[in-house]
């Protein structure tokens, strides 16, 4: 994050765009998916649901939309939760937004990746 953060302030000028502003408004999506998992399920469950996720993301690209998975979109579970009446049986684990990207400048930001011999290590 301290790494994205620098990568921002670089891109844009002070005041240029209002990222908070686009957050608190869950990034203007036209749609929100919220993912939960079961809580009597065992917790190699996660796996499943980031490999679900990765999928729903892949496949909305595919059809021309824009998604984004954010902390911003969970943040407060016990909200969502109640608005989305999803059960107390359940945990709020991934929320998705999904829409047509506009032409805001924020839209145009896509920060370095880490390499892969920065994030894996391979043995013989």
């Amino acid at each position: 994050m301290a790494a994205w953060t620098t990568e921002f302030k670089q891109r844009f000028k002070p005041g240029e765009v209002d990222f908070r502003k686009s957050q608190a408004e869950l990034f203007n999506a036209q749609a929100l998916i919220y993912i939960t998992l079961p809580k009597d399920l065992s917790l190699w469950s996660v796996h499943d649901i980031g490999a679900f996720t990765q999928t729903l993301v892949l496949s909305a690209t595919a059809q021309g939309l824009a998604s984004i998975t954010a902390y911003e979109l969970v943040k407060f579970p016990t909200l969502v939760k109640e608005i989305m009446a999803i059960p107390d049986s359940e945990t709020l684990a991934v929320g998705v937004a999904l829409g047509y990207a506009s032409t805001d400048p924020l839209n145009s930001f896509s920060p370095n990746k880490l390499t892969l011999e920065q994030i894996a290590t391979f043995k013989d």
